[in-house]
């Protein structure tokens, strides 16, 4: 009875030996993903039509042209800095129709850069997009995509491929949606849809060949951030 006894007495023993090492691996594995969710930075995408397009009088451009650059803001709302972080294009649509165009990297503003380290609560600007009235021409309004690639050329040069390049080029009047993905390499990736439309001159507008001015020019800019555009299951 006695060794009957032990036997089970051992058993239960060993059962809760090993169970008490599963329960103490589990919450080690979950607390180190808590802790490594709770150490990577928060990420959001933000776009305000009226803050965030900016306009270039032709006295700051290379051309003597006036422009508006749309812009995004990269928000960091953690106390961990965002590493390698970039903005990149996955789609566009045109009218609801795909419009092929290379998955590249959106410029990081004031940088001649695809890449960024963001600090802790800083917003970190991108250039998605530029509109550009040549004034020494009578054409409409161009339209181009700030797409580049990590070897870039010195921002003149750049600019210039930018708008030479059919990959790059928009068509004013014409209603793109744009899929983005923001990423870096301590935060899982967010992806964001964004409305990109610029109307064309209209007869309000000065003579072809003239200045139209900061506030008819950002007139002309209706884009809009439609808000993250799928769900990532967090692992």
């Amino acid at each position: 009875m006695e060794q009957s006894t032990y036997y089970v007495l051992n058993t239960i023993g060993t059962f809760l030996v090993a169970f008490a090492t599963i329960f103490v691996a589990f919450v080690g594995v979950w607390f180190a993903r808590y802790l490594e969710r709770r150490a990577r930075p928060r990420l959001e995408l933000v776009y305000e039509r009226n803050d965030d397009n900016k306009y270039l009088p032709p006295e700051s451009t290379h051309d003597g042209s006036e422009e508006v650059w749309i812009k995004v803001r990269v928000n960091n709302a953690s106390n961990v800095v965002a590493r390698d972080v970039e903005l990149r294009l996955l789609s566009l649509k045109r009218e609801g129709s795909w419009d092929n165009r290379p998955s590249w990297w959106f410029k990081v503003s004031n940088l001649n850069m695809t890449h960024v380290n963001v600090p802790p609560m800083f917003p970190q600007p991108f250039d998605i997009a530029h509109v550009k009235n040549v004034t020494t021409t009578d054409d409409d309004l161009g339209f181009y995509l700030t797409l580049v690639t990590p070897n870039m050329a010195d921002w003149p040069k750049e600019k210039m491929r930018i708008e030479v390049s059919e990959d790059n080029k928009l068509f004013p009047g014409g209603r793109y949606t744009a899929e983005l993905v923001l990423a870096c390499s301590n935060a899982d990736p967010r992806y964001y849809a964004m409305q990109l439309n610029v109307l064309g001159r209209d007869r309000t507008d000065p003579l072809p060949k003239g200045i139209i001015g900061p506030a008819a020019m950002k007139k002309r800019v209706i884009c809009e951030l439609l808000g993250e555009s799928r769900t990532e299951k967090q692992g």
